[in-house]
């Protein structure tokens, strides 16, 4: 079995230790709580690990010649560069990279401040049955999930 984390919920707005888990790969993306648009996600890879993966979906870029162009002799790079792929799209990673540098700035535990003290207000105006996210604040991730079943309305 191979662990795998996916972090795209979470990463963000909590506080993420990867020598917590035995996992063998950490991936999500930047949409959420990285606050980068679509089209940028990332992958960790035990080190342990890499040069035993071959994975199925490939680009020239996880060639071990990116440039020999020669579909038939197919040689994984080295090291993490054999998850790459193809040519991604430039402006995700820009915008990505950009978000990421200002939610490190803030830093992650006062996105989090913020974001239990925005769900708080959220549920203390709700009935305590619409809630299905945990109501203790430790126990919440960084979405207060509600459900107001046949209503059309939260008022």
């Amino acid at each position: 079995m191979i662990p795998i984390v996916d972090i795209a919920q979470s990463v963000g707005v909590t506080e993420i230790d990867l020598s917590q888990w035995d996992a063998d790969f950490v991936l999500g993306s930047c949409v959420k709580w990285l606050c980068g648009g679509p089209g940028a996600a990332f992958l960790w890879a035990n080190p342990d690990i890499i040069e035993q993966c071959l994975p199925t979906d490939v680009g020239w870029f996880s060639h071990a010649d990116p440039f020999e162009f020669d579909i038939h002799d197919f040689r994984y790079a080295k090291g993490v560069l054999r998850f790459w792929g193809g040519t991604p799209s430039v402006i995700p990673y820009v915008v990505a990279a950009n978000s990421i540098k200002l939610i490190a700035q803030i830093g992650v535990d006062q996105v989090r401040r913020h974001n239990l003290a925005l769900n708080q207000r959220l549920l203390d105006s709700l009935p305590e049955q619409v809630a299905i996210c945990p109501v203790l604040p430790e126990l919440r991730g960084g979405t207060a999930v509600l459900n107001f079943g046949q209503q059309q309305s939260a008022v």
